[in-house]
């Protein structure tokens, strides 16, 4: 039944006309379970052909199903916004407002949204969110989910001061371009690019010139809105705020030895890189590194600098990411609690990071080692039994 009803479930667009076809492998099923309870030998033959037959039987219905095999489409049409942002070069984030993009539909659209399901979100980026993206709120409640994934400004809050009531929540609203502006720099640190809201959106006068000046510009009409941050930083970077070598080397062998204690990018240092990249000018601190390969689980990247640094690549810092470079292993840091970081020497490098789901090596092993144990199991029993089998 479980089955049946994943199966069912995938969006095929089959129509409530076609429901009662399920019938068909149901019954199927139930029949072979029936028969299994019935009869005392053979049960292993009915099984298997209950479940051959049942299998057999989503597919013929498949096959006479409205959208199903002979007719299969696209449920999921992307509407223009989203083309729009896919032919943009590089990795651009996104953030939809007023509830205009939530984080599972950017991830069917394909698009790297910023904002985050409670249920699936590492750690570190709801502490990321509230050290870094917004302007706090007295009395804010930090361990409840607010409205923030939906892009409302809406926030949760708890109310002392009321002794007859106690402790209380409420739920009051702060302006998100408030926020937007306040932490800019973090945003596009994150690579943040494009805000998008409702096409029925209008700035205020205050914040409208705001936007202005902070190169935040509007760049599509239609059935929405997308303003562009002209200042987004690329997605990997290096980052070089060091004096001279010395310090570079002191700071590396104070990190390497301690790397639980990451490293923190000021704000006033991603400040002027984001007025540099807003104006379209070098800003002398960053040098630009180039994705070659972006996986969900590997990274390559090609850099070539005239002084060492930090390469700053701006996804999350989880543990199995590993790295090398130059195919020498190095450790990563975490940038700001969250974002992943390492040394570079000055010169040209290949750096990859691959991700390896930590435990899961432990696991295929004993996978394979209780498939053993069954294995011998049942070799011993059919021993045991010939060799039994003309006993009196």
């Amino acid at each position: 039944v479980a089955a049946l009803e994943l199966w069912w479930a995938m969006p095929r667009g089959y129509g409530p006309d076609g429901l009662f076809l399920q019938l068909i492998p149901l019954a199927i099923g139930l029949c072979g379970i029936l028969l299994s309870l019935i009869f005392k030998r053979g049960t292993l033959l009915i099984a298997a052909t209950a479940i051959t037959l049942f299998f057999a039987g989503t597919l013929f219905t498949d096959s006479i199903s409205q959208n199903g095999l002979r007719d299969r489409q696209a449920e999921f049409i992307a509407p223009p916004y989203v083309n729009f942002i896919q032919a943009q070069p590089g990795y651009p984030r996104v953030m939809g407002f007023y509830g205009l993009l939530f984080p599972n539909y950017a991830g069917s659209a394909g698009l790297f949204d910023l904002h985050y399901v409670n249920a699936l979100a590492l750690k570190s980026l709801p502490e990321f969110r509230y050290r870094f993206l917004e302007s706090p709120i007295e009395g804010q409640d930090t361990t409840s989910p607010s409205l923030w994934f939906t892009g409302m400004p809406q926030r949760i809050t708890v109310k002392r001061d009321n002794s007859a009531i106690g402790a209380h929540f409420k739920i009051v609203k702060s302006d998100i371009e408030r926020d937007l502006l306040d932490h800019l720099p973090h945003y596009s640190l994150m690579g943040v690019k494009y805000f998008l809201l409702p096409k029925g959106y209008k700035l205020s006068k205050k914040y409208a010139q705001k936007f202005a000046l902070e190169k935040i510009e509007l760049v599509y009409d239609a059935e929405i809105k997308i303003f562009e941050n002209i200042g987004a930083f690329d997605r990997a970077f290096i980052l070089h705020p060091f004096k001279d070598k010395a310090a570079f080397e002191a700071t590396r062998l104070s990190i390497t030895t301690n790397a639980a204690t990451g490293l923190t990018i000021g704000t006033d240092i991603l400040t002027k890189i984001q007025n540099a990249k807003a104006a379209k000018r070098a800003s002398g601190i960053i040098t630009p590194a180039t994705i070659t390969r972006y996986k969900a689980n590997s990274l390559t990247i090609k850099t070539d600098s005239l002084k060492p640094g930090i390469l700053i690549v701006t996804d999350a810092f989880a543990p199995g990411w590993r790295a090398s470079v130059d195919n020498v292993n190095r450790p990563i840091l975490r940038i700001n609690g969250f974002v992943r970081g390492l040394f570079l020497d000055s010169g040209p490098h290949t750096i990859k990071l691959t991700y390896h789901a930590p435990g899961f090596n432990t696991g295929v092993k004993l996978f394979f080692a209780g498939l053993g144990i069954i294995a011998l199991l049942f070799v011993t029993k059919l021993t045991n039994r010939r060799k039994n089998r003309h006993i009196i």
